[in-house]
């Protein structure tokens, strides 16, 4: 139990404040991050979430690390496992919503990096789990389902093929014509707006 509560005040320290250490100083870090993500600890999980969108917030060179080191298919296992998409849909919002909310910011974070790294997390299948997503009975879950996917529709044309070949622009558009918050189809539309103009 001690030990388990050492890994939360480290953790707890990554998740909080402006300035996330540089990479250099948390690069031996990492590996027990991956650690941590490949166990099925919820609250430690949502930490290291945190701890990992706090330091991919600021510089895109801790983006192509994590990447480089294999994160993307546990962030997307992460994705999944919060979202409980085997559960009854109508309880699906009581069912770890932190760790659903910190995962969706991770991978928001992740597809900010280059059309080679989102080409990674789609081959992780992370189109097909934000699809699902988009349907999450909690709006803001739905905002930033659509925030994630918009990153395609926001980078290059490859970029937007990308999401296109998965089928993404017609479940937006489904946001638009059946989502009763402004703010979901406000996102939606930025992300079909992008596309358009890409």
């Amino acid at each position: 139990m001690g030990s388990e509560m050492c890994i939360r005040d480290s953790l707890c320290s990554l998740c909080t404040g402006d300035a996330p250490p540089c990479l250099t100083r948390i690069e031996s870090a990492l590996k027990q991050f991956k650690l941590l993500l490949s166990e099925d600890n919820d609250d430690i999980n949502k930490l290291v979430l945190d701890a990992l969108a706090n330091i991919t917030k600021h510089d895109i060179g801790v983006v192509n690390r994590l990447v480089n080191l294999g994160f993307c298919p546990l962030a997307v296992k992460e994705l999944q496992r919060g979202d409980a998409p085997e559960r009854d849909p109508a309880i699906r919002w009581m069912f770890r919503p932190g760790l659903l909310e910190s995962a969706l910011v991770l991978i928001s974070q992740l597809l900010s990096g280059t059309h080679v790294q989102k080409q990674q997390l789609v081959s992780c299948n992370v189109l097909e789990v934000l699809h699902r997503i988009l349907d999450h009975p909690k709006e803001p879950v739905r905002i930033a389902a659509c925030g994630a996917i918009s990153k395609f529709f926001e980078g290059s044309n490859d970029d937007i093929q990308l999401a296109m070949d998965q089928g993404s622009i017609l479940l937006l558009d489904n946001r638009l014509t059946s989502d009763r918050e402004v703010t979901v189809k406000e996102v939606a539309l930025h992300a079909l707006c992008c596309g358009a103009l890409g």
